[in-house]
């Protein structure tokens, strides 16, 4: 049987200990969105370092998922998803090196927020089961 530890002389429940590789922000292990990312290399373990290569995409699918987050919310507050960006004030996230302006597509129930990718013809998009994907 599992008993959560107490505080001594309290029943109040001592403070979780998570611990992972990278920093979650939030205690959620179900946010795969907020997990770290491991490049592999063909050196040898001591044998040198290599640079980090990160997709620019990334960052894009990071604003979308910030308008995923405020859906969320405002389906919470309002029992119905924003059918404009307007409520979810998509002018205040911005893309680095882009100019995000992104697109909503959707109804009450169902939605798809996307935007131009980096890449030429390259489009970014998140729906309200947070599924993220390109297309090209």
């Amino acid at each position: 049987m599992y008993q959560k530890r107490l505080k001594p002389g309290t029943n109040d429940s001592l403070p979780e200990n998570n611990w992972v590789w990278t920093a979650q922000g939030a205690i959620n292990m179900h946010m795969p969105e907020r997990w770290g990312y491991v490049q592999f290399s063909g050196l040898v373990a001591g044998g040198g370092t290599e640079a980090f290569v990160s997709d620019p995409n990334e960052r894009i699918k990071w604003a979308l998922r910030r308008l995923y987050y405020r859906q969320r919310q405002f389906q919470a507050d309002n029992r119905v998803y924003a059918t404009t960006l307007a409520p979810l004030n998509a002018q205040d996230i911005r893309v680095e090196g882009l100019d995000f302006r992104p697109m909503l597509e959707g109804t009450a129930t169902i939605y798809r927020i996307s935007a131009a990718g980096f890449e030429e013809g390259a489009r970014v998009h998140i729906d309200q089961d947070g599924r993220v994907w390109i297309t090209r």
